[in-house]
């Protein structure tokens, strides 16, 4: 099936071509003309797979199709993100697929001032891309109708629950018709997004490309194994060593990024941080600069980074296991996109094993683990920690001396020393 067989518009197959887009990704031939055909959609597919223009597309050409000049200044389509950079990034892309088309693309978010965005959109927008915070914002201002909306669409919406913003979009949903076409794009589908769909949706058509949280297949992951007050002697080491030109460095909080930056620049190493705190002006600088390949290692925690998409990034490394087992496929989805090799590292201290398995299980497949030459561990109770049985029922570990604890509450302890050299641990918000 290609883009021609599909019954996109005309002037939007010429888009196509003019930007070389000719072989649509397997995402795109199932969920494309399912959605021109009007269906509810709720799709699970890996991150980097071509998702975004698998619904960006058939929204441009169905506001194509029906086109009315009189209601130019309402907004027709509604897409809704978890942060920032993803809204950015998708606002670009759309205007990209749009080509010379005559529309009004936006997208509002926060960190930014507001009064400009009000002002945008009274002078009208077919197609918004929005943040749940900044919409919710802009609709108690009463600065946005959304009253015409045909479509919506909520994307990475396993991480917009995960956020805790399910009140959020709840609000945003109460306010439209209840009759537009919704569609739900998750790249995992646990129990609370399976939940959620069953009560926004109407008889969704469930489309599924790819295995329940699995990883693309071009990503080669390993782990290695590592004490973890030796974590950031080994990371600018392992990127020396390995010659790694560009580098996406995951950690779980803000102080652990800016703490890796500053070594990493102590090591001769270009870097840059985004994290929460961060101004949308410095998170955006710090993106371009490392897309412009000025810098070789951007550092980021979970929340910012969600969103990064930067063409043949060939290298992610995770400083520290992620908060759930569905963010390290976020994570390690930020490399080998489109069809890319790419390559997956992670540094997993003995208080991290737990997580590492529960990754394990959730893509139902093993991550080689080594230890590093010069780096091995010599924390002594590696191997009760490594005979520990997994409760796949209820998630758990269950410890050699019986007592359980939760997967993720085993993975977010850190060894007193790492915390000393950090500070205060300071959880990204």
């Amino acid at each position: 099936m290609s883009f021609h067989t599909m019954g996109l518009h005309p002037d939007l197959l010429s888009s196509l071509e003019a930007i070389g887009f000719v072989e649509p990704t397997p995402v795109q031939r199932a969920v494309i003309p399912a959605i021109l055909k009007g269906r509810d959609i709720f799709a699970t597919s890996k991150t980097g797979s071509g998702k975004s223009a698998a619904f960006l597309l058939p929204l441009l050409s169905s506001l194509l199709r029906h086109r009315d000049e009189s209601l130019f200044l309402h907004v027709k389509a509604l897409i809704v993100v978890p942060t920032r950079e993803l809204a950015r990034q998708l606002l670009e892309h759309a205007r990209t697929l749009a080509g010379d088309t005559p529309f009004r693309i936006e997208a509002v978010y926060g960190g930014v001032n507001i009064d400009p965005q009000v002002q945008m959109l009274r002078d009208g927008c077919e197609l918004l891309i929005a943040t749940t915070g900044r919409l919710n914002d802009l609709l108690k201002l009463k600065a946005l109708v959304l009253s015409r909306v045909q479509t919506l669409v909520l994307d990475e919406a396993d991480t917009m629950l995960d956020m805790g913003f399910l009140e959020e979009i709840k609000t945003i949903v109460d306010t439209l018709t209840a009759r537009q076409q919704t569609l739900l794009f998750s790249a995992t589908h646990s129990g609370k997004v399976k939940h959620f769909g069953e009560q926004i949706l109407r008889n969704p058509l469930r489309i599924d490309v790819d295995e329940v949280g699995g990883a693309a297949d071009q990503i080669d992951q390993k782990a290695y194994l590592v004490d973890s007050d030796r974590k950031l002697e080994l990371l600018p080491f392992l990127i020396g060593t390995r010659n790694f030109e560009q580098v996406l460095v995951f950690t779980s909080t803000r102080a652990q990024a800016d703490a890796i930056a500053l070594e990493l620049e102590a090591s001769g190493l270009s870097s840059a941080v985004i994290h929460g705190e961060k101004t949308h002006g410095a998170r955006a600088r710090a993106l371009e600069a490392f897309r412009e390949n000025k810098v070789r290692v951007l550092v980021a925690t979970d929340i910012a980074a969600r969103g990064i998409d930067i063409e043949q990034l060939p290298c992610v490394i995770n400083f520290d296991m992620p908060q759930s087992p569905e963010d390290y496929i976020h994570r390690i989805g930020r490399t080998g996109r489109a069809g890319a090799q790419g390559e997956a590292i992670s540094l997993v201290s003995v208080d991290e094993d737990a997580m590492l398995l529960a990754i394990e299980r959730l893509m139902r497949r093993r991550i080689p683990k080594e230890p590093f030459v010069g780096y091995e561990r010599k924390v002594v109770h590696t191997k009760m920690v490594a005979k520990s049985k997994f409760d796949e029922s209820k998630g758990r570990t269950k410890g050699a001396f019986g007592k359980r604890s939760s997967a993720k509450t085993t993975a977010k302890k850190k060894l007193t020393k790492r915390d000393f050299r950090y500070g205060p641990s300071q959880k990204e918000k």
